[in-house]
């Protein structure tokens, strides 16, 4: 339950506040499901991309994001014993 909570959040996120509140509950909810981060991330550059701006920073930000908090949350798991991340 808490996990679809912080996806639905992130995702209303990138309508309702800044990008620096976006990018931290994205993150956030990448600890939880890794390809959170991916699939908002070109949903945010679908969104927000102007023609002609170059590379789509959302989304690179967004597989870099998911990587790290895909090693982050395994590193959580494997040194807290009984936390279901």
């Amino acid at each position: 339950m808490i996990r679809a909570v912080f996806i639905v959040l992130a995702a209303a996120s990138i309508l309702l506040f800044p990008w620096q509140y976006a990018a931290g509950l994205i993150f956030i909810s990448a600890l939880y499901v890794p390809l959170v981060g991916v699939s908002l991330g070109v949903i945010y550059d679908a969104l927000y991309y102007a023609p002609g701006a170059g590379w789509p920073i959302a989304t690179i930000a967004g597989i870099v994001g998911s990587v790290a908090a895909f090693f982050i949350a395994r590193l959580i798991r494997s040194r807290v014993s009984g936390v279901a991340l």
